[in-house]
């Protein structure tokens, strides 16, 4: 859950693994100066012929089939061609980091489609689950996981197909899902297809920007929707354009109904971490001894914990989006910021400092 506020989300870089905002936008063209006789000198026209990053994908389907306690099985099947030399890296190789405690990703299919019709189907085998190198490093810090998937012998005017699934084991906040995917126009789509299946009463919010479609006939105590999008064509880089993604078509889809339920979901995970225990009330007396007036107290408690709480993120199951509670962090000596905020919310609410 919460893929939607997080830059990762995941989903977001499932929606076009190796397609869409983990590229390097192509490089727009330099502003050139003519100068004739005396003229003063003009800026030549945009190009109309800008490089594009030579990838189309020619096939684009998402299945979400989300659950009534916020778990989902989503499979993705993505084909698409290399037309330029410069895309052939992008094209050969796969990655995606996932949190291992919150979601799966398997391989379903690969395959390598050679312009002269060969076809090369690799061994299920040929996808891959690592440790991502922070993980490896330090296990007891991060549960993060990378998907890794090469292709070999891929050449110039040949495509790529995988079929990816993610099962999402848990949600981050109540029993609640969402998820976004990005279709930059920096490449050409063919085809976009995106299938979504709840429970009749799992309320959904969807924003499908570029896309069309909306709801569909399902079975019986389920609601479906399908959106579909067809040809759509990259546009060329200009000088000072707005970043691809913003002008490109997306889906968003949320079990919420605002930013403040967001909010209240995750006040809700605070409040409950932020605990005055008698070790924190202690703690509190003792850093702001001798200070009157709440400012000072609340100065001196915010130069304590950055003073003594040293800052390191552990992403550890939903430890992604949930603090831990002070006695852990006063234990350990470490926190990132939830937990830093956490803390200190505390120990204000223990020298009657609501924050």
């Amino acid at each position: 859950m919460y893929k939607i506020v997080s830059v990762l989300l995941l989903l977001s870089a499932l929606a076009a693994p190796a397609l869409c905002q983990r590229k390097k936008a192509a490089k727009p063209p330099s502003k050139v100066f003519t100068v004739k006789g005396d003229a003063p000198a003009k800026p030549s026209e945009p190009s109309l012929t800008a490089p594009r990053t030579g990838i189309t994908v020619e096939k684009y389907f998402s299945d979400y089939d989300i659950r009534s306690d916020g778990t989902a099985h989503e499979t993705f099947e993505v084909q698409q061609k290399c037309e330029t030399g410069s895309c052939l890296a992008r094209v050969k190789s796969l990655k995606q980091e996932f949190n291992g405690e919150t979601h799966n990703i398997r391989l379903l299919e690969a395959t390598v489609l050679k312009a002269d019709g060969k076809r090369i189907d690799l061994p299920l085998t040929a996808g891959k689950v690592l440790p991502t190198p922070q993980a490896e490093a330090a296990p007891g810090f991060s549960s993060m996981k990378q998907f890794e998937l090469e292709f070999p012998d891929v050449a110039v005017g040949d495509s790529v197909r995988y079929k990816l699934v993610l099962d999402t084991l848990k949600p981050i906040f109540g029993t609640g899902f969402d998820s976004i995917e990005r279709f930059s126009l920096m490449y050409d789509w063919r085809t976009i297809e995106i299938s979504v299946s709840a429970p009749a009463g799992f309320a959904l919010q969807f924003d499908t920007p570029g896309l069309q479609g909306g709801p569909v006939a399902a079975e019986p105590g389920r609601a479906r929707w399908v959106w579909k999008a067809e040809g759509l064509k990259a546009f060329a880089p200009e000088t000072a354009m707005l970043d691809p993604i913003s002008s490109s078509p997306r889906f968003i889809v949320t079990s919420l109904t605002s930013f403040e339920e967001l909010g209240r979901f995750f006040a809700a995970g605070v409040r409950e971490k932020a605990m005055v225990t008698p070790e924190v009330q202690k703690l509190a007396d003792e850093i702001t001894a001798g200070l009157k007036t709440p400012d000072e107290q609340a100065a001196r408690i915010y130069q304590w914990v950055n003073k003594n709480i040293r800052y390191l993120l552990v992403v550890l199951d939903r430890g992604g989006w949930v603090p831990h509670n002070t006695t852990e962090i006063l234990k350990n000596g470490y926190g990132d910021c939830k937990d830093y905020t956490t803390l200190i919310h505390a120990l204000l609410k223990a020298k009657g400092i609501e924050s």
